[in-house]
């Protein structure tokens, strides 16, 4: 059976990192006085409502962030969506209305727009990648070259734009890369072509130790390989995915 890499949906893990960043993002945004301007500015009790609207077309990604965020700046402004995650939306097009008090809006919009954008962004980028593909058996693939704090809401992101996610983090999946084959060529003193199969009978070996049975058969071993030579090498060891890197 093939082995596939675990993929990100919305859950409670994602929810609980998303909280982790709203609140980060709004202690430092507000500070300890918060939206002086506003205050000086607009009356306490002036009510409104604001459509978010992007300047570009793009992909949704994020959308469930909206109501967690406006409830953390105020439990009372209304959020309605107009468009879910992983849909297509225009430049102009209303993809949401918030309403309520318009200080609460304003005090607001920058971590909430912040966030929608970067996830926007990751999704519209992804969905390039994944239509330059379309008709053949490729699919596009993240990495863990993700921005710290941001690894699920990121990796989520992809998956809205069609893509799919390769490992978590290093407990998700045996990755041998060519640092590892390196140190690995002159502790057992082998040619680089020798040192794939090698390396994954090793790594087979230390996991029949430690995992259980079913731990071993849920596991991905991936090797990273940069030359012919070396792919034969591993294809004899027959890991689960070969990683081509910096190949043409």
């Amino acid at each position: 059976m093939k082995k596939e890499f675990r993929q990100i949906e919305w859950s409670r893990e994602v929810q609980s990192e998303a909280d982790r960043i709203i609140a980060w993002a709004f202690e430092e945004d507000l500070g300890t006085a918060g939206d002086i301007t506003s205050r000086a500015l607009l009356p306490d009790d002036l009510t409104g409502a604001a459509d978010l609207v992007p300047r570009s077309d793009g992909i949704a990604a994020g959308m469930p962030l909206v109501a967690d965020i406006l409830r953390h700046g105020d439990p009372e402004l209304q959020w309605t969506a107009f468009v879910r995650d992983g849909q297509p939306v225009r430049a102009g097009q209303a993809i949401g209305r918030i309403e309520g008090n318009v200080r609460a809006m304003l005090a607001v919009e920058r971590v909430l727009l912040n966030m929608l954008g970067r996830l926007f962004g990751i999704a519209t980028t992804t969905r390039r990648f994944v239509d330059a593909v379309a008709g053949t058996r490729a699919r596009v693939y993240d990495t863990r070259k993700t921005t710290p704090g941001w690894r699920r809401l990121e990796k989520y992101a992809v998956r809205c734009g069609g893509g799919f996610n390769h490992r978590l983090n290093l407990e998700a999946a045996v990755l041998i890369k060519d640092n590892h084959r390196a140190a690995g060529a002159k502790l057992w003193r082998l040619p680089p072509s020798a040192v794939p199969k090698e390396a994954i009978a090793r790594t087979r070996s230390y996991l029949e130790k430690h995992l259980s049975a079913q731990e071993l058969e849920d596991l991905i071993i991936e090797i990273e390989v940069d030359d012919l030579e070396q792919l034969a090498g591993a294809l004899e060891a027959r890991p689960d995915v070969v990683l081509l890197d910096n190949m043409n």
